[in-house]
């Protein structure tokens, strides 16, 4: 359960910078990734969490060739917000199984 404790902390972590920065949505996706979420690996999602696992598999594939800041800035709004509410889900769901222990 360490494991669930890291994704857990990482991804607090990416929604306080969302919350606190001033740039845009992009920006912030941008930052929350390359920051935090990307060191969350398929061993810190485990159980019920690895279809987020699965999904963050699938945000990893987007970054190349040209990694995650031009990833993010080819967002548009509307991507951009649907993968900050993605955070926002992770780091519910985390959140819950962590105080279900």
């Amino acid at each position: 359960m360490q494991h669930n404790f890291y994704a857990w902390e990482k991804f607090f972590l990416a929604i306080g910078g969302m919350a606190r920065s001033p740039e845009s949505i992009q920006e912030r996706i941008a930052n929350a990734f390359m920051a935090e979420i990307y060191h969350v690996g398929d061993e810190d999602l485990t159980g019920d969490l690895s279809d987020l696992a699965a999904q963050l598999r699938g945000y990893r594939q987007g970054w190349q060739p040209g990694g995650i800041a031009q990833w993010a800035r080819g967002l548009s709004t509307e991507e951009a917000v649907n993968i900050a509410n993605w955070i926002w889900h992770a780091y519910d769901r985390l959140s819950v199984q962590r105080s279900a222990r």
